[in-house]
């Protein structure tokens, strides 16, 4: 494949990722932690010189649009941003399941106010 989008030719993204998925399972050296970060890694591929972004299990999580990143700086960052995206919708499931419900709080003002129990109701 000739220098340029990597996720235009599908047949060479799924060699890419089936040298990824060989390379996790292989733990090589190839695969450079990030700091700050231990979901994610950046794997350099070397017949373009440019960086993309994979988790723990090998999957590509962020290639720049398909070019991929050009520094090993910037492709940390990106995988430090999708880490903030996904801790930041984790806080937000947890905050909707988190809440009382309605009942739970006619049941705290009810003993509050009257000093009745939630047995008192049954």
């Amino acid at each position: 494949m000739r220098q340029g989008r990597l996720a235009t030719d599908r047949e060479y993204a799924a060699k890419i990722q089936r040298n990824v998925y060989k390379l996790v399972r292989n733990k090589s050296n190839k695969i450079l932690p990030i700091s700050g970060t231990n979901d994610y890694f950046v794997f350099h591929i070397d017949g373009f010189d440019r960086y993309i972004v994979i988790d723990e299990f090998g999957t590509i999580i962020e290639t720049a649009n398909g070019w991929g990143y050009k520094s090993f700086t910037s492709a940390e960052k990106a995988a430090l941003y999708v880490d903030m995206q996904a801790e930041m919708r984790a806080q937000r499931i947890m905050r909707k399941y988190r809440s009382a419900s309605s009942y739970d709080i006619d049941m705290e003002m009810a003993d509050c106010y009257y000093g009745y129990n939630h047995a008192d109701f049954y």
